[in-house]
């Protein structure tokens, strides 16, 4: 069976097993850290702001923004509501 193994943000390395480290040694330096960085907000910041926009789109349709709007929407065909779906598990995948 595959094992799924952490990876360095900036180069892709496998980290060692138990290594709660988002970074490689070699890329921990701060000049190389920082950019690492800045590159994963400027990946996360499209799908926060269209995450955001989806479900203002889906508040404005259901009539609410607070309740749960997962499981109340009975539109099945809504391509904003599955866009929405789509772009939080991005979002969450991207994030972890």
């Amino acid at each position: 069976f595959a094992k799924v193994r952490q990876k360095c943000l900036g180069c892709r390395t496998v980290l060692q097993d138990g290594s709660d480290r988002v970074l490689c040694s070699s890329c921990e330096s701060p000049a190389v850290a920082s950019g690492v960085v800045l590159r994963h907000i400027e990946e996360l910041r499209p799908l926060e702001v269209e995450a955001s926009q989806m479900l203002s789109q889906c508040g404005r349709c259901e009539g609410s923004n607070f309740r749960g709007l997962h499981v109340e929407c009975a539109s099945v065909d809504c391509p904003i509501f599955f866009r929405r779906l789509q772009v939080s598990r991005s979002l969450a995948t991207a994030q972890a």
